[in-house]
C-alpha cells in the first residue's frame, strides 16, 4: 500500500507541474501578444476619479479576505488606470497577502501588464525596495519576505518579470541574500522554506525533490545555467545547516554529560547549565527539523542525530572503583615497586638547593613570556573531546578543515617549520656564543664542563646517576644562560635518536629539575609537543625512529607528571584521526608506553577507554598485516585477553614435539630420524612435512638439514624425491603469489634447495630450471618494488658459488648470468623512473649482487640494461648458430627437390659406435673440468658421523651427477626414438680430411730411425746374494740373526721411521758395487692404498648391483611381454 500511494503521488505532482507550466505559458502568450490600448481605446474605459479612486483603495488590500484577488478582476476590465500605474505598482509590492492568494494576484500582474505596457517596469522598481537583496540591506519583516520571494518567482515564470533580463538578475540577487547572510545562524530558512516546498523550485533551480523521479519537465523561461547556479546555493545552505546543527548537538550533549556529572557528584545541577541545556535541545529541535524538511525539498537527506549523548554512568562508576581499588591495592598503577620508586620518588631539590638558585629563576625567561609563538598544553581533561572519533568516518568524514580542534591548533601553533625553528635556534644560539665570548680562563672551564656533562648524561642508565646529574646541573650550571640553551638543545634534537633506553632517565633528569625550574622544563616539554604535532601533520619528512623516540619521550614525561595526562589524551586523539603511514607506529608507541598507566588512572580512564574502542574498531580497516599485528599488540598491552583459559593449547602430541627437538640438535640426528615409523600415516608424514620445511629450523642450521636428508635418502630412496618436490612447490608458490610477506620463507627455501645440491640431493637440470623460473615465472603483472627475485637468485648462487667456479658447470653460469643482469637492470630502471615518489633503491640489494658475484669469482657485471641486453644476445647469437649447424648437419641431402627418397636404415651396431665414441669424448672433457674443480673444493663436514661414509665416494658422484648433467641436454629428449640420417659432409671437412691424410703421410715418410741401445748386463756378486736371499724367521728366533739388516722381518705395532733398499751399480773397472740406501717410508702409504682399495671395492659393489637392477628390469619387461 505504501508503494501504491508513492506512485500516485508522484503522478499526481507531475500533473500539477505540467498544468503549471501551460498556465504560465498562456500568460506569457497573453502579455506578449496582446495588443496593447492606445489613446482611444484607453478614452473607451471609465476614468472617473470616484471609481478609480475607490479601486486603488481597494488594490491596497488586495489578497485578503475582505479583498480577494478574483474580485477585482471585473473592474480591472472596466477601469483606465494608466495614470495609476506607479500607484497600483506600490500598492501590489506593499500588499501583505497570504500564500494561497499568490496564483490571484499574479493573475492580476497578468492582466496588468498585458494591458499596460509600462506596468512591469513599475513593478520591479517597487518590489526592489521591498524585497532586500544588497549586502547592506536588512530583513526587516521575515513573514512578508517569505511570501514576496516566492511571489516573484511566480512572476518571473508567468512572464510578467521574465521577459527582461533585469527582473530574473533580480531574482538571483533576491535568492543569493536569503542564503549568503545566513549561513552561520540559519534564521532565513523559514523564509527559503515556502520556495523549497512550491513546484517554483523545480522551475528556478536544478533541484530534484526526494519524492520524484530525476526526469521532471521544467519551464523555459529560465535557462539550465540560471538554474543550475539557485541549485548549488540551496545545497551550499543545506551543507552550512547540517555542519551548524552538529556543532549544536555536540555542545548540547557535553552539557548535558556535565549535568549528570553534577548530579552524581553535588545531587543537583546548577540553574545556568539547565537553561543553556534547554535552550540548546530547542534550538537543536528547530534546525534539525528544519534540515528534514529542506532536505526532502533539495533532495539531501539530513544524517541522523543523536539528541541524546551517550549514557556514561557507568565510566564514571567504572572510574570510582577503580580509585578504590587502587588505594586498597587490589590494583597496581605500576607493575612493580621497583617502577614505581622509579616513577614517583624523585630526588627533593627543594631542599637541597634551598634558595641559592632562586635568582637565577626569577631572572629566567620561558618562551610565553618573551612574546613569541609557543605550543599551548591542554591541563584540563574534560576539555578533551573525542565525540568526532566516535562518529564513523564513512557517516561523517572529519577532516582538517571541519574539525573544531584542528582550527585551534592551526592557530595556536607557528607559522615556521620545525626545522626552520630549530636552525633559527641554533643559529641564535651561536650568536649568544659568539657575542658572550669570554676568553678567561672561567668560560672556557664552563663550556669544557658542559661538555663533559652531557658526555656523562647520554651514560647516565640508573637512577642514582641520573639524580646526580640533575643536581650537578641544577647547583652548578643553570646559571649559564648557554648551559641551559645547550641542555635543551641536547634534551631535543641532539640525544642519540638509537637509544630507547635514554628516555625514561632523561624524563627522570627534567622531572626532577622542574621542583625548582618548572618554567625551564615547561619550554623544553612545549618544543617537544610541536614536534610530535608535526610529525602527525607530516609536514616533513623525518625517519621513523626519530619520531618514535620523541613519542617515547614524551610517554616518559607524562609518567612524571611533567606533561599532564589531558595533553597525552590529546596527542592520542591527534593520531587516531586518520591511521596511516608512521602514525600508526606512532599510537602504538605511545599506548605500549603510557596507555595502561591512563587505563588504570582513574581521571583518565574513561576517555582512554574510548580511545582503545575506537583504535579496535578503526583497525578492521588497516589492509597492512603488519600495521594491524602493531594495533592489536598495543591494544591487549593495556587490555589482556578477559579469560585465558578460552585460548586453545595448539601443542603438538609428544612424539612430534620430540621430532622438532632431535632435528634441532646435532648429536644423533640421523640416527634417531632412522626410527621413525615413515610408512606412518601420521608420524611419517609430519616428520616428512618438517624435514621439506628449512623454516622449522634456524637459518644458519638449513645446510645440517640438508646434510639430514642426504644421510637419509641413503635408506630411503623416495624421500628426496618427496624432499625436493615439496621445497619447489613452495618456490614456485611464492613467485606466484609474489607478496613480500612471504619473502623469509621463500629466501629459507632457496638456501634450502641450494644446500639440497651441495650435498647431492638434487641436480644441476632441477637447479638451472630454478634459476630461470625466479627471473621469468610470472613476472609481468609484478610491482616494479618487488625485488625479491633478485634476493633469492643472489642467496641461491652465494650457497652453490663454490660449485660453479670452474669447469662445465662455470659454462653454464655464463649463459644464466647475462640473462639475469637484464632482469636486475630492468628492475632498477623501473624503480628509477619513480625516484621521487620510492626513494633511492635499497642498498641491501646492490650488497647482495655484489657479494654473489664475489662467491662466484667474477668481474663482469654491466653497467647499463643497454650493455646487459649486449651480453644476452651474444649468448643467443652463440646459440642460434650452434642450431643453425646442427639442422644443417641433420639435414638430408636430395638431389632433387621435387623427388624425395627414403634413407637406408643403417645399422644400430654403427650408430651405437658412433654414439658411444661421441659421448667418451664429452666426457673425458667433462671429466677433466671436475678434477679441477674438485682440487679446488674441500668439504668441512660438521657431523662426522652422519657423513662419514659419504666423504669417500663424494668425487665420483659428484663426475658421475656431472656427466649425467651435462648430457641430459641431448639425451633426454631422444631418450626413446632414435632417427638415423645420413649425414652430410660439408666441402670444408673434406679439404680437412684430405690435408690431414697428406700430413701424415709426410710425417712417417720423413721419421727419424730409432738408435737401439745395448741392454745393460749387470750380474750381481756373490758376496751380495746371501744379503738378497728372503728368509723366514719367527719371534724367536729373531736374536738368532744379528747383523741380517735386509732381511723381510714381520710388521710390529709400530712401523720403522727409516727403510733400507739395496742398489746395484758399476764401480771402477767395471765392477758391479751393491750399495746399502736408507729411504724414509712414506707415513700415510698404508692408508692411502686401503682408500684405494675400499674405492675400487665400492665401484665393484655398485657396477654389480646397477646390473642385477638392470637384469631384472629386463626380466620384468620380458614376463610383461610375454603375458
Amino acid at each position: 500500500m505504501p508503494e501504491v500511494d508513492e506512485t500516485d503521488g508522484k503522478k499526481q505532482y507531475l500533473e500539477e507541474l505540467k498544468k503549471r507550466h501551460i498556465q504560465q505559458e498562456e500568460n506569457a502568450r497573453k502579455i506578449s501578444k496582446t495588443e496593447k490600448l492606445d489613446d482611444d481605446g484607453l478614452r473607451k474605459l471609465d476614468s472617473t476619479l470616484k471609481k478609480t479612486t475607490a479601486f486603488m483603495k481597494k488594490i491596497r488590500n488586495i489578497g485578503t479576505p475582505a479583498t480577494p484577488a478574483n474580485s477585482l478582476m471585473a473592474e480591472l476590465q472596466k477601469l483606465n488606470l494608466s495614470k495609476f500605474l506607479d500607484e497600483l505598482a506600490a500598492s501590489i509590492a506593499e500588499a501583505k497577502f497570504k500564500s494561497s492568494e499568490i496564483g490571484s494576484v499574479v493573475d492580476v500582474c497578468v492582466f496588468l501588464a498585458s494591458r499596460y505596457k509600462p506596468f512591469p517596469e513599475h513593478l520591479l522598481a517597487e518590489l526592489k525596495k521591498t524585497i532586500p537583496f544588497r549586502k547592506s540591506d536588512k530583513v526587516v519583516n521575515p513573514s512578508k519576505l517569505r511570501v514576496d520571494i516566492r511571489f516573484l518567482a511566480e512572476l518571473v515564470l508567468n512572464g510578467v518579470l521574465g521577459s527582461s533580463k533585469e527582473g530574473i538578475q533580480f531574482l538571483d540577487s533576491a535568492i543569493y541574500f536569503a542564503i549568503a547572510t545566513d549561513k552561520t545562524e540559519h534564521v532565513n530558512i523559514g523564509v527559503l522554506l515556502p520556495l523549497c516546498r512550491s513546484h517554483a523550485i523545480v522551475d528556478i533551480s536544478d533541484i530534484v525533490p526526494s519524492k520524484v523521479d530525476n526526469n521532471l519537465p521544467r519551464s523555459v523561461v529560465l535557462t539550465p545555467e540560471f538554474r543550475r547556479v539557485v541549485g548549488s546555493l540551496f545545497r551550499e545552505y543545506m551543507k552550512s545547516l547540517v555542519e551548524h546543527a552538529n556543532m549544536v548537538r555536540v555542545e548540547m550533549n557535553q552539557v548535558h554529560r556535565h549535568i549528570k556529572k553534577q548530579e552524581r557528584t553535588r545531587g543537583d545541577a546548577s540553574n545556568e547549565d539547565r537553561t543553556r541545556f534547554d535552550e540548546l535541545k530547542t534550538l537543536f529541535a528547530r534546525l534539525y527539523q528544519s534540515g528534514r524538511e529542506l532536505g526532502e525539498c533539495v533532495g539531501v537527506p539530513m544524517p541522523e542525530m543523536a539528541e541524546e549523548p551517550s549514557d556514561d554512568e557507568e565510566d564514571e562508576q567504572a572510574a570510582v572503583q577503580l580509585s578504590a581499588d587502587i588505594n586498597q591495592g587490589r590494583i597496581l598503577l605500576w607493575p612493580d615497586d621497583d617502577t614505581r620508586r622509579f616513577y614517583e620518588n624523585l630526588l627533593d631539590l627543594c631542599r637541597v638547593a634551598g634558595t641559592i638558585n632562586a635568582q637565577a629563576e626569577d631572572n629566567y625567561v620561558s618562551s610565553s613570556d618573551s612574546g613569541t609563538s609557543v605550543q599551548e598544553l591542554c591541563d584540563k581533561i574534560e576539555d578533551i573531546d573525542l565525540t568526532e572519533l566516535e562518529v564513523d568516518l564513512d557517516d561523517m568524514k572529519m577532516t582538517d578543515e571541519n574539525g573544531e580542534y584542528d582550527n585551534e591548533q592551526d592557530e595556536d601553533e607557528p607559522s615556521c617549520s620545525d626545522d626552520e625553528s630549530h636552525v633559527a635556534d641554533i643559529q641564535a644560539y651561536k650568536a649568544n656564543l659568539d657575542a658572550g665570548a669570554d676568553t678567561t680562563v672561567t668560560g672556557e672551564e664552563n663550556r669544557r664542563r658542559m661538555d663533559e656533562f652531557l658526555e656523562r648524561l647520554s651514560n647516565s642508565i640508573n637512577r642514582e646517576m641520573i639524580d646526580r646529574a640533575a643536581q650537578e646541573f641544577a647547583l652548578e650550571l643553570y646559571k649559564n644562560k648557554r648551559n641551559r640553551k645547550r641542555l635543551s638543545l641536547y634534551m631535543i634534537e641532539g640525544a642519540p635518536k638509537d637509544r630507547l633506553d635514554l628516555p625514561p632517565f632523561f624524563a627522570r633528569f627534567l622531572a626532577t629539575i622542574h621542583q625548582i625550574y618548572p618554567e625551564y622544563v615547561n619550554d623544553i616539554c612545549r618544543e617537544l609537543i610541536g614536534l610530535f604535532r608535526d610529525y602527525v601533520k607530516l609536514t616533513k619528512k623525518v625517519r621513523l625512529d626519530v619520531k618514535i623516540y620523541g613519542v617515547r619521550f614524551i610517554g616518559e614525561l607524562i609518567k612524571f607528571a611533567v606533561i599532564s595526562k589531558a595533553e597525552a589524551l590529546n596527542c592520542l586523539r591527534m593520531l587516531m584521526f586518520e591511521l596511516k603511514q608512521s602514525n600508526v607506529d606512532l599510537i602504538c608507541c605511545l599506548i605500549e608506553s603510557i596507555g595502561s598507566f591512563l587505563y588504570k588512572s582513574p581521571e583518565s580512564h574513561a576517555k582512554m577507554k574510548v580511545l582503545l574502542d575506537v583504535m579496535k574498531r578503526k583497525k578492521e580497516k588497516v589492509k597492512d598485516p603488519r600495521q594491524a599485528i602493531l594495533l592489536d599488540n598495543a591494544y591487549y598491552s593495556v587490555i589482556p585477553p578477559e579469560d585465558p583459559s578460552e585460548l586453545i593449547d595448539n601443542r603438538l602430541p609428544v612424539e612430534k614435539e620430540f621430532i622438532l627437538q632431535r632435528l634441532n640438535q646435532k648429536a644423533n640426528r640421523v640416527a634417531t630420524l632412522r626410527k621413525i615409523d615413515w610408512a606412518d600415516d601420521d608420524i611419517g608424514a609430519f616428520a616428512l612435512e618438517v624435514i621439506s620445511d628449512p623454516t622449522n629450523v634456524p637459518f644458519g642450521n638449513i645446510n645440517q638439514l640438508a646434510q639430514c636428508v642426504a644421510a637419509l635418502s641413503e635408506h630411503h630412496e623416495w624421500l628426496c624425491e618427496e624432499v625436493l618436490d615439496n621445497v619447489l612447490e613452495r618456490v614456485r608458490l611464492a613467485l606466484e603469489i609474489g607478496v613480500l610477506t612471504v619473502s623469509q620463507q621463500a629466501v629459507a627455501n632457496v638456501a634450502y634447495l641450494g644446500f639440497l645440491y651441495n650435498y647431492e640431493v638434487c641436480e644441476c637440470k632441477i637447479l638451472m630450471q630454478v634459476l630461470y623460473q625466479l627471473i621469468s615465472f610470472h613476472v609481468t603483472d609484478e610491482d616494479p618494488r618487488n625485488l625479491l627475485r633478485i634476493r633469492l637468485v643472489s642467496e641461491l648462487c652465494r650457497v652453490i658459488s663454490e660449485f660453479f667456479r670452474k669447469g662445465s658447470r662455470r659454462r653454464k653460469f655464463d649463459v644464466f648470468l647475462p640473462y639475469f643482469y637484464r632482469f636486475y637492470w630492468m628492475k632498477k630502471d623501473a624503480w628509477m623512473k619513480n625516484a621521487e615518489e620510492w626513494g633511492e633503491v635499497p642498498l641491501e640489494v646492490e650488497f647482495c649482487i655484489t657479494e654473489m658475484l664475489t662467491d662466484l669469482n667474477r668481474d663482469d657485471f654491466p653497467e647499463s640494461l643497454e650493455a646487459a641486453n649486449f651480453l644476452v644476445e651474444k649468448v643467443e647469437k652463440i646459440y642460434r648458430s650452434k642450431i643453425q649447424e646442427v639442422v644443417m648437419g641433420l639435414q638430408p641431402h636430395s638431389a632433387d627437390s621435387d623427388e624425395r627418397f627414403l634413407n637406408d636404415i643403417m645399422e644400430e651396431e654403427v650408430d651405437s659406435e658412433d654414439d658411444s665414441e661421441m659421448d667418451f669424448e664429452d666426457t673425458d672433457e667433462e671429466e677433466t673440468d671436475e678434477e679441477e674443480d674438485d682440487e679446488d673444493v674441500e668439504y668441512s663436514d660438521e657431523d662426522e658421523e652422519e657423513t662419514s661414509e659419504q666423504e669417500s665416494d663424494q668425487d665420483q658422484d659428484l663426475e658421475r651427477d656431472d656427466e649425467d648433467d651435462d648430457l641430459s641436454d641431448i639425451d633426454d629428449e631422444e631418450e626413446h626414438v632414435h632417427v638415423h640420417t645420413q649425414r652430410r659432409i660439408l666441402p670444408e671437412d673434406e679439404q680437412f680430411m684430405s690435408d690431414l691424410d697428406r700430413m701424415l703421410n709426410e710425417a712417417y715418410m720423413t721419421a727419424p730411425v730409432a738408435v737401439k741401445v745395448p741392454a745393460a748386463d749387470l750380474t750381481i756378486p756373490p758376496s751380495a746374494i746371501q744379503k738378497l736371499e728372503r728368509r723366514i724367521t719367527f719371534k724367536s728366533d729373531v736374536t738368532g740373526f744379528p747383523g741380517v739388516s735386509l732381511a723381510y722381518q714381520p710388521s710390529e705395532p709400530k712401523s720403522p721411521e727409516k727403510m733400507k733398499m739395496a742398489l746395484l751399480t758399476r764401480g771402477k773397472g767395471n765392477k758391479t758395487v751393491l750399495k746399502a740406501v736408507s729411504m724414509e717410508a712414506p707415513k700415510n702409504l698404508e692408508e692411502s692404498w686401503r682408500v684405494r682399495q675400499a674405492q675400487r671395492e665400492k665401484e665393484h659393489n655398485e657396477m654389480k648391483r646397477l646390473t642385477l637392477k638392470m637384469n631384472e628390469r629386463m626380466m620384468n619387461d620380458d614376463d610383461t611381454d610375454q603375458k
